[in-house]
């Protein structure tokens, strides 16, 4: 990422060593985490947004929690 933090690393700040070590590491992970960012924009956008659908949101969030657990999975 550029100096804009990873919201991974907003989101777990316990494990933040561990997510910027696999992030570097491992290439799966560091495009979970990139996944992840980008996940977190559009749901911040699409909250802004009054012409968004609800069912569009519901399935950004879905999916926010979908890339949680991955790199959950990764950290234990």
């Amino acid at each position: 990422m550029s100096k804009i933090e990873n919201p991974a690393l907003q989101r777990f700040p316990q494990q933040e060593a561990q997510i910027k070590e696999l992030m570097k590491r491992e290439k799966d992970f560091a495009c979970i985490c990139r996944d992840y960012a980008e996940i977190v924009y559009q749901i911040s956008e699409t909250e802004r947004s009054t012409g968004q659908s609800v069912g569009a949101l519901a399935d950004l969030i879905e999916l926010r929690s979908d890339l949680e657990r991955d790199i959950l999975d990764r950290l234990a």
